[in-house]
């Protein structure tokens, strides 16, 4: 989905920054939508980024302000599913930590250059995307980092399976008439 939504963007003229954990990956993918799409005028680049660390956003944000570079359109298209109990860097579940405190942390801090670059009529957009596992899931507020019970793959309690629930905490972050469901 993410480099369906690039190349478009590179069609559009757009300067695209693609962020990941995995720099030859990423610099791969820069290289092939930048031959694809050469003359379309947008630009792409690739810039090293650690969702599951709030230091590595926080560097992120931080370096992109500098650059004083508009912002019309954040697309936030990490996940994970389906990884072995494990914790972020700030002590976060896994799933839920890249995939909701990320992108939320990520989205916050970088709104006001968004207000900024949005025009009336043409605001700037956030999207996030997710799929229909949310439906699946079920918030435990007592227990968000599934310390008393984990399962990835939801064998155990499949209905507190942590990929479900990290969707469903993207999708409650989003305005109502800002989201579909199907």
């Amino acid at each position: 989905m993410g480099l369906a939504a690039t190349r478009k963007l590179l069609r559009l003229g757009m300067h695209v920054i693609i962020v990941g954990n995995e720099r030859e990956e990423g610099e791969a993918a820069v290289k092939q939508l930048d031959a694809e799409n050469s003359s379309s005028g947008g630009k792409i680049e690739f810039v090293y980024l650690d969702l599951t660390s709030f230091k590595s956003i926080r560097a992120f944000v931080h370096d992109f302000k500098q650059r004083r570079l508009p912002l019309h359109v954040l697309i936030n298209n990490a996940g994970a599913m389906l990884v072995p109990e494990r914790r972020t860097e700030d002590g976060f579940e896994f799933h839920f930590g890249l995939n909701y405190l990320s992108h939320f942390l990520l989205t916050n801090l970088l709104l006001d250059v968004m207000k900024a670059s949005g025009k009336r009529g043409r605001e700037a957009r956030v999207v996030n995307t997710a799929s229909a596992t949310h439906y699946a899931g079920v918030m435990d507020m007592d227990d968000l980092n599934r310390r008393s019970c984990y399962s990835p793959t939801g064998r155990t309690l499949s209905r507190s399976w942590p990929w479900c629930c990290s969707r469903i905490t993207s999708r409650s972050s989003c305005r109502p008439e800002a989201s579909t469901s199907r």
